[in-house]
């Protein structure tokens, strides 16, 4: 549906599919049977960026792991939710009414991590997709149908983004820079640290 040229429609969505999957959704304590937040991003608090990323890179991959920390620490009961944790347009399928949500990942955390990974789909948008107000109008779109706060959904987004370039760079890694997430990234930073809408 996004690629097809109607994001607003897709966004909408998929912000209907993650409030249907969180309705009425009781708060979880960590359970062995889950993976919590704090583990699942252990991989960006290690990161070290490759000698090939460039200086703004490795100021933003420092800035994402100082949120995630901030993040980490400040995630309450009463947002604490077994989550899908890889909630994006490509992972919600169907047509009509009738929606699935595929490929969970199980873990356990803050609610604002739900919608994170969102930020950086789908993939083959176009690059208009990840502008500062597109992205700070999906953020609105998605705080609102979650009942989330809109600056902390930012951060997780960004810390989301600079794991995925940790996951990226990983042991398989072929050397070739993620330049999409690199520059997402320092789109979804500005954004989370800035406390103000975007200019359109």
């Amino acid at each position: 549906m996004f690629r097809r040229g109607l994001p607003t429609q897709a966004d909408t969505r998929l912000a209907q599919a993650m409030t249907r999957l969180h309705a009425n959704s009781p708060t979880m304590p960590e359970n062995d049977a889950f993976e919590p937040l704090d583990h699942y991003t252990r991989a960006l608090k290690t990161f070290v960026p490759p000698a090939n990323f460039s200086t703004r890179a490795r100021s933003d991959i420092a800035r994402a792991q100082s949120l995630l920390a901030d993040l980490l620490t400040t995630q309450t009961p009463a947002n604490t939710r077994l989550l899908h944790g890889d909630l994006h347009h490509d992972n919600v399928l169907g047509s009509d009414e009738n929606w699935q949500i595929i490929d969970p990942k199980s873990v356990v955390g803050d609610l604002h991590f739900e919608p994170a990974n969102a930020f950086r789909n789908p993939l083959g948008a176009s690059p208009a997709t990840f502008t500062a107000p597109n992205i700070h109008a999906r953020a609105a779109l998605w705080a609102s149908a979650l009942d989330l706060d809109k600056e902390r959904l930012l951060k997780w987004a960004a810390a989301k983004c600079a794991l995925s370039i940790a996951w990226t760079c990983g042991p398989q890694w072929d050397g070739k820079l993620p330049q999409n997430d690199i520059a997402i990234l320092e789109v979804l930073l500005d954004l989370a640290l800035a406390g103000a809408p975007p200019s359109p």
